[in-house]
């Protein structure tokens, strides 16, 4: 049966207390478990020092959000926020579980090996099996149906198809599989045109994407809801509904004129990733007072239908490229961007200091 406590005790825990140690240190010098010190606390009516449970708003619940999308660091967002980052972490696991993988039937592991044995493309499987390519390329693996593969090294040619499908403003899906062949997955395509510094056009409207905007602005939908179901950025459905000849309703610009404080300044800063209709509505603003916002403080806001601006011929990602290729002592694959650029290496580097400074 565990000691009474004494009068003596109950004011050093009361003093102890006081001072602001901690309850499990206050337990080793009374020589009692952390567990009784805290329920003697309770007994003689001592508040707890643990501040009261946040409850988290709509709006911080959508910037937990929005940041994850963007990847930023929980540091960062709880330095905004004035949170602890294990607090922001934990929320942030709340709003967005990690998805249990559904196991395999039988039925789908017997339609996997076939699919393999055939030859079939893994992409076809997935789709039959409500699956991503990679879960299945995963499976199939890990079944030993399949043997993980050298990565091929590119060609010049393909260099030059994913190049000129840029040009014509091809997304990456249509790259893989029309240009390439599909010898290719969309994200080595993606990857490839990072690599090789090109700039992102705007993908070509569809017949379908039309036939939905048109019927989106009948219905009285706004730009900022349209752009978001679509995947594009408000700048470009106002450019694509005047071009058809249509007039997209305007999103509601709330508390107008309102200056711009600091604390909105740094979430831009911190979420510069994320599309302005997205940003606009975590801001209580219209996206084009964020996309102005934005030019003001010295952030890129390049609209995707334009060109983006070039330093001596070199687009921001080559002189990215260049300059992260001559600090990391790359002199080979500076020689491979120069030959393909068609420019000699000391120009790549000459361009790269003058961007600099």
């Amino acid at each position: 049966m565990a000691a009474r406590w004494s009068r003596r005790e109950d004011a050093e825990l009361r003093a102890h207390y006081a001072r602001g140690i901690a309850v499990k240190e206050i337990g080793r010098r009374l020589e009692r478990s952390a567990d009784a010190v805290d329920a003697r606390r309770r007994a003689l009516g001592l508040p707890s020092r643990r501040p009261a449970r946040r409850m988290w708003t709509r709006a911080h619940d959508d910037l937990l959000r929005a940041s994850a999308e963007a990847r930023v660091a929980a540091p960062v967002v709880a330095e905004i926020l004035g949170l602890p980052v294990e607090a922001v972490r934990r929320r942030r696991a709340q709003l967005s579980p990690t998805p249990r993988a559904r196991l395999y039937e039988v039925a789908e592991l017997d339609d996997l090996r076939t699919a393999v044995e055939r030859g079939e493309p893994l992409r076809e499987v997935a789709r039959r099996l409500g699956r991503s390519e990679a879960a299945v390329r995963l499976r199939a693996r890990e079944s030993k149906l399949i043997t993980t593969q050298a990565r091929r090294r590119w060609t010049f040619a393909e260099d030059e198809l994913v190049r000129e499908g840029y040009e014509q403003g091809l997304t990456c899906d249509v790259l893989a599989v029309k240009l390439l062949g599909g010898s290719r997955s969309t994200g080595a395509v993606a990857a490839r045109a990072r690599r090789l510094g090109v700039v992102t056009y705007a993908r070509s409207w569809s017949a379908d994407e039309e036939a939905a905007l048109r019927s989106m602005v009948s219905a009285g939908v706004s730009v900022g809801v349209i752009a978001e179901r679509l995947s594009r950025t408000p700048e470009a459905i106002r450019r694509r509904s005047h071009t058809l000849g249509v007039r997209v309703a305007a999103d509601a610009a709330p508390n107008r004129g309102r200056p711009w404080t600091a604390r909105e300044d740094e979430i831009l800063r911190d979420l510069a990733a994320l599309a302005p209709g997205r940003l606009a509505g975590l801001l209580g603003r219209s996206d084009l007072a964020v996309v102005r916002r934005m030019r003001v403080i010295g952030l890129a806001t390049g609209s995707p239908h334009h060109l983006a601006p070039t330093t001596d011929g070199l687009t921001a990602g080559q002189l990215r490229l260049v300059d992260r290729l001559a600090g990391d002592g790359g002199e080979p694959g500076l020689i491979s961007l120069a030959r393909r650029l068609g420019r000699p290496p000391a120009a790549l580097l000459s361009a790269a200091r003058s961007a600099a400074h």
